[in-house]
């Protein structure tokens, strides 16, 4: 099982908005909105599954590619947490924490509702 990180605002404030998002992807040279579906392949069967994006998701583009970054969820910025995150020099994280600050919002985990001390 895996842990999600969560960029949102504090309870009882007002969630991220589509258009909020949106607008900050359009401005922004290093996001961009994805609209091309994700595809994964079947462990047991080795067949490819197309899954469709979400209504805002991103990409980030990072080392000169463009890769999946963050889906927008009822008003909050998730993705997968994983080991690199947890450098502060990595340029998602770096990313994630300019993106929550331009918000208004903060970054936790699906496990914790402490904010992550970024």
């Amino acid at each position: 099982m895996s842990i999600g990180l969560i960029v949102e605002r504090q309870p009882r404030e007002s969630t991220i908005g589509v258009d909020e998002w949106l607008a900050l992807l359009a401005k922004d040279s290093e996001l961009r909105h994805r609209h091309q579906p994700y595809w994964a392949t079947n462990p047991l069967t080795g067949h490819q599954i197309k899954i469709n994006v979400g209504e805002a998701d991103a990409e980030f583009l990072r080392h000169e590619q463009w890769e999946p970054f963050l889906r927008f969820q009822r008003g909050k910025l998730v993705t997968e947490y994983s080991d690199e995150l947890a450098n502060p020099a990595d340029l998602r994280r770096r990313k994630i924490v300019e993106i929550a600050a331009n918000l208004g919002a903060r970054i936790c985990t699906d496990v914790d509702d402490e904010p992550l001390d970024w």
